[in-house]
């Protein structure tokens, strides 16, 4: 091959490359361009990702943010791009322990952390963040952030309402619509007897007595239809066996998207408040009763004066009827009108410096004819010695006054009531008993209720509104004394044993004549 042949071919070679080398050139641009369109798009997304995110550097200071980052603080982009990061969390050793571990190369996931807002408020976020480092050198650290604020609070609002669930004094239940319990608060335990392990997954009926099951199921009716029931009186059981009057109010459980997937019930002991009723009712028949009967003896004491053949002594038995049955009738009026100023805050105490056994001597004076109408005999026992006492005269000899009464009408004719005092230390000791009607044990507690009588009493004894014992230990214990009642059971009599502050021996024995009444 000659020469030319040979030059030829090189320069078709030479010109091979070149286009190779152009192709390679232009691919190398294209994969230039590829790779600037997805670094502008990868920018784009982060810009634009609907989390928040922001890169800061070695010092703290914040290089960078994306626009979810800005929106959920409400700051501009100049507003916080450029400060440092410490800034704009509340808590400065949060942000303080984040960094020194970032510089140390960890990493964080879900860190806790509140962030203040250009308005103000604060947001609950969780930080996950890294360092990034480029042959070894730390560049900047990069935060991915998520606002929890609504979270937080929806935990905040679940945990306050468990704790008001658990705290409740009422019995607060839940139960799927199968009936089957899935929660049972404290106050269920304390209503109930059974405790959550015991009925949590069992079913509800459990809890209702046998002949009102069919009541369940048209409650869960009720519910399945998205009603509510309020305040329904009904009656439960007890682990015990016994009977709960309650009242109950039970709402649809609903799910997110508005299905009802349960009941929570809750349930209020009535039992007092009923009892309550009870002897409210009870007391007012007595009133009547009570008011009526005196009647009739008055009537027929005016109708002996209206006669002219009538003896003198059958005018002054008459007169005595009338007194009595009036100054009974007084008594029960004043005792009304007692209540009703214990009731409504009016009580008050005008106090003096009075000697005890002239009290006690007013009080026997007052309720004589009643124990001397019933037969009985009265027995004084009183400590020698003047016992001085800061009181209301007039309600002290009104607490052994109903004491007495009741000795005599809880006591069977011709029986045995003994008023005996002694002091006791700094107390003034006042004791009635009797050898009447007694009571058992566990009355006790009930005798000083407001219209409450011993079971039974009312048709043993001569009447009474059942409100005397509790106008006794209402005065008592406004003069800072204490009452207590004692029985060794029915048929075996009853002690009352009043207790009140005296003044110490040695205090004078005359009141000054120039201290005047006092009132607490």
């Amino acid at each position: 091959m000659d020469d030319i042949s040979i030059a030829q071919l090189d320069a078709e070679a030479h010109r091979a490359r070149i286009r190779e080398v152009e192709r390679e050139i232009e691919a190398l641009r294209g994969e230039l361009h590829d790779e600037r369109a997805r670094s502008t798009e990868i920018q784009d997304f982060l810009e634009r990702s609907a989390e928040g995110l922001h890169t800061v550097g070695a010092d703290g200071t914040i290089l960078w943010a994306n626009d979810a980052e800005l929106a959920m603080l409400g700051y501009a982009r100049e507003e916080f791009v450029g400060r440092n990061i410490a800034e704009f969390h509340v808590e400065a050793d949060v942000i303080a322990d984040i960094l020194e571990r970032l510089l140390k190369g960890e990493t964080l996931h879900n860190r806790a952390a509140r962030l203040r807002c250009s308005d103000g408020t604060i947001k609950h976020v969780v930080v996950s963040s890294n360092g990034m480092f480029r042959n070894g050198d730390f560049v900047c650290m990069r935060f991915f952030t998520r606002d929890v604020t609504r979270e937080r609070e929806a935990e905040v609002a679940q945990a306050r309402l468990a704790a008001i669930v658990e705290s409740s004094d009422d019995a607060i239940i839940s139960k799927t619509l199968d009936g089957v319990i899935t929660s049972w608060n404290a106050a269920a335990e304390r209503l109930y007897g059974w405790t959550a392990a015991e009925m949590v997954g069992a079913s509800v009926l459990k809890i209702v007595p046998p002949e009102i099951h069919s009541e369940e199921d048209t409650i869960i009716a009720r519910i399945r239809s998205g009603k509510r029931i309020d305040h329904y009186q009904t009656v439960r059981v007890a682990k015990d066996g016994s009977r709960r009057e309650v009242s109950i109010t039970v709402s649809p459980v609903q799910d997110a998207s508005g299905k009802v997937i349960g009941a929570s019930k809750i349930a209020r002991d009535i039992s007092a408040q009923l009892e309550a009723q009870r002897r409210k009712d009870q007391f007012l028949a007595i009133l009547a009763h009570e008011l009526r009967n005196p009647l009739a003896p008055i009537r027929n004491a005016i109708s002996v004066f209206k006669q002219d053949c009538v003896t003198p002594d059958q005018r002054r038995r008459a007169q005595q009827i009338a007194e009595r049955q009036t100054e009974h009738m007084a008594r029960l009026l004043d005792d009304l009108l007692d209540v009703s100023r214990i009731t409504t805050g009016r009580v008050e105490l005008k106090r003096q410096r009075v000697e005890l056994r002239g009290l006690l001597e007013h009080s026997v004076e007052a309720v004589k004819s009643q124990i001397d109408a019933r037969g009985h005999s009265l027995h004084l026992a009183l400590e020698e010695g003047d016992i001085w006492l800061d009181a209301d005269p007039v309600r002290v000899q009104q607490i052994v006054a109903n004491l007495l009464v009741n000795a005599a009408k809880y006591t069977d004719r011709g029986g045995r009531i003994e008023l005996r005092a002694r002091r006791e230390g700094s107390q003034a000791v006042i004791t009635v008993a009797d050898n009447g009607i007694g009571f058992a044990p566990e009355m006790a507690p009930r005798l000083f209720q407001l219209f409450s009588q011993a079971d039974g009493a009312f048709e043993r004894a001569a009447g009474g509104l059942g409100i005397g014992l509790a106008l006794v230990r209402e005065f008592v214990e406004r003069h800072g004394g204490s009452v207590q009642a004692t029985s060794e059971g029915p048929s075996l009599g009853s002690q009352f044993t009043v207790r009140l502050p005296c003044e110490p021996p040695g205090a004078l024995d005359a009141p000054n004549p120039t201290d005047g009444p006092r009132e607490s």
